[in-house]
Parts: C-alpha cells; sequence; structure tokens
C-alpha cells in the first residue's frame, strides 16, 4: 500500500529547517496538513505542488 503522507519530521529533513519550524507552518495553514492526535501529517500532493518528487514506493 502506498503511503499518503508524510511526517512532519520527514518534511523538515527534504527541505533542511527545523521540525517546530515545518509544525508552525501546519498550525499556521501555510502548509496543508491534518492532526492525528499531537502529530501533523501533510499529504504527499501538498508536496508535489511545492515541486517536491516523492517516491511512493508504486
Amino acid at each position: 500500500m502506498a503511503r499518503k503522507f508524510i511526517t512532519t519530521k520527514e518534511f523538515a529533513e527534504m527541505y533542511g529547517v527545523k521540525i517546530g519550524t515545518v509544525q508552525a507552518w501546519c498550525r499556521n495553514k501555510r502548509l496543508k496538513a491534518i492532526k492525528l492526535g499531537k502529530e501533523w501529517r501533510i499529504p504527499l500532493s501538498e508536496l508535489e505542488k511545492l515541486g517536491i518528487k516523492i517516491d511512493t514506493g508504486k
């Protein structure tokens, strides 16, 4: 099954920013994301909008 979301940690590593920065972007709606419990998840479709290619394992 292909992944549809990434974590804030994975996003931060891709962009070279701190996890707290990505979490703030999610809270402030600068980055489309959903919150599951205490964790934010960012849809892969959002990365495609930003021009980031992700290997989904298909």
